[in-house]
């Protein structure tokens, strides 16, 4: 169980955790600029057919606008001779892609005329949606009809200044459009101002479209509004897969990975240049007996202060620390500082002390425990506290380093106990003296849910251990605490973590010679044993 935890935290580590961001933002990265590209490549292609079709059909009307060049003897009988059709149709079969040319005959019946098909009389009442619009600068009228005598039995755009027209046939076939339209994209053409559908290519359903792009002719007073649907624009992005989304991930991914390694690579050198140039050192934080408002040691809790002056706490920095193994030079740095600015208070009182974190880094070979044994320090003033954020290994190993380190003196304390990898486990296999409540337990006796906290004060004291509270943050805490016979605490109740200059004025302000008042009355004590 504990190698699964190890592996486990090794996969969440911070270098694992920030290259595994860089995978993933490369990767979505690389699939929204190939979804991206897709997108423009179908609004390019819609709006790529829609110019070409607003092409087509206004050169189509711009060549029914035309007068057509009729002979003499047509122009004079007035009426629809075997002449004029020939004409006619030799102009439309000429321009089978152009609009039909018509020719008024008669201005008592103004929808009759002279077409390629013969005569077509057209009802008014019949047209559909009948549009009055100004065409090259004459007033025309254009209408939908249906004209049974042409091929194909077509609907037509009708158009007419009274004197001269067209009908243009509204197809549904263009040879510039693909084979996928009728299930992945449509055109729809309509008269601008009555919103008139005149002409839809394709067959999509309407709950099939993405989005639909909507565009003004730019010679006639008509709308093209073209529909995507989304399967037009998978299949552009499924193309994009490879190789120019893969390629684009490659680099991504690379580019991604170079700034992370620059950015490890900067960190590490800046821890590098703090260790030597000594700009870790302690902040402290008293522990009190709650009993008599003295102070009986302090936690030593290492702070980062770089060149620029801004002080770095170590949740942002003691981890890279852990993982480089710098964080046992530091510790011995750290412990150096704390003997020469405490030694004042060590020396006038024996029973004061200070707290040092170590982890099981500590604890795997031993250099730690060297250190110790040359310096020269009083090492019965030192608790070192063992804290939970990285699993021990090797137990067995890690208890005959703790055995090694207390004929030293030292005291081993077991720091956020319950909270993290060892549990219960270490207090049964190492040589532990002092368990320190977590501050999530010491709360909870203002939650009315202490429980748990009950449970580890009794096995504690099952077990002969000294207990430390950390966060006391109130008086009803700190009472609470007391009334369970823990007495010594820590927590911003009695004073916040501080430098050296602060916590000597916090002493002299709280008169360190002196008892503070008492927080319960010695009846309530009593009642606790």
């Amino acid at each position: 169980m504990q190698y699964i935890q190890h592996r486990l935290n090794f996969l969440l580590s911070p270098r694992w955790v920030y290259n595994a961001g860089a995978l993933l933002l490369a990767l979505l990265f690389s699939l929204f600029a190939s979804l991206s590209l897709s997108l423009y490549q179908v609004h390019d292609e819609i709006r790529h057919d829609i110019d070409h079709l607003d092409q087509i059909v206004s050169v189509a009307i711009k060549y029914g606008l035309e007068k057509p060049t009729l002979s003499v003897d047509s122009t004079v009988s007035g009426e629809c001779s075997i002449d004029t059709i020939e004409q006619l149709e030799k102009l439309y079969v000429s321009h089978l892609l152009m609009s039909i040319p018509i020719v008024s005959l008669d201005k008592q019946h103004p929808y009759t005329y002279c077409s390629p098909f013969g005569v077509e009389q057209f009802d008014e009442t019949n047209f559909k949606n009948l549009l009055n619009t100004e065409l090259k600068g004459e007033m025309w009228r254009l209408a939908i009809v249906s004209l049974p005598t042409a091929p194909k039995n077509l609907t037509y755009l009708y158009g007419s200044n009274g004197i001269n027209g067209f009908l243009f046939p509204l197809r549904t076939e263009y040879l510039f459009l693909e084979n996928d339209l009728d299930h992945q994209r449509s055109i729809r053409l309509s008269l601008q101002h009555v919103n008139y559908t005149i002409l839809e290519i394709g067959s999509m359903p309407t709950s099939d479209r993405l989005y639909s792009n909507a565009v003004d002719s730019k010679y006639l007073p008509l709308t093209f509004e073209a529909s995507v649907s989304t399967a037009r624009v998978l299949s552009r992005f499924y193309e994009q897969l490879w190789p120019a989304t893969t390629i684009l991930f490659l680099v991504s991914f690379t580019v991604l990975l170079l700034c992370v390694s620059y950015w490890h690579a900067k960190k590490e050198i800046a821890l590098q240049k703090a260790i030597r140039d000594a700009q870790f050192f302690p902040y402290y934080q008293p522990i009190v007996d709650a009993k008599t408002g003295l102070m009986v040691g302090v936690e030593a809790l290492l702070r980062w202060l770089p060149s620029d002056g801004q002080i770095i706490e170590p949740r942002k920095f003691i981890k890279h620390l852990e993982q480089s193994g710098a964080i046992i030079p530091v510790t011995e740095n750290l412990i150096q500082t704390v003997y020469q600015e405490l030694s004042p208070l060590m020396d006038q009182h024996e029973q004061f002390y200070c707290s040092v974190n170590i982890t099981p880094l500590h604890l795997q070979n031993d250099d730690f425990y060297r250190y110790l044994q040359r310096a020269t320090l009083d090492c019965s003033k030192l608790v070192l506290e063992l804290t939970e954020r990285e699993p021990i290994d090797d137990l067995e190993l890690a208890r005959q380093r703790i055995v090694l380190l207390k004929t030293l003196g030292v005291k081993i304390s077991l720091d956020d106990a319950g909270t993290g990898y060892g549990g219960n486990s270490y207090l049964h296999c190492l040589d532990i003296d002092t368990i320190k409540i977590d501050k999530m337990f010491t709360h909870s006796i203002d939650e009315g849910q202490s429980a748990v906290l009950d449970g580890y004060i009794e096995m504690a004291k099952q077990l002969k251990l000294e207990l430390v509270a950390e966060g006391v943050e109130n008086e009803r805490e700190a009472r609470g605490l007391l009334l369970r016979g823990v007495f010594h605490h820590q927590g911003y109740f009695y004073g916040k973590p501080m430098p050296i200059k602060d916590l000597k004025a916090w002493c002299l302000s709280h008169g360190f010679s002196e008892c503070k008042d008492e927080l319960v009355t010695e009846e309530e004590l009593k009642v606790s044993h």
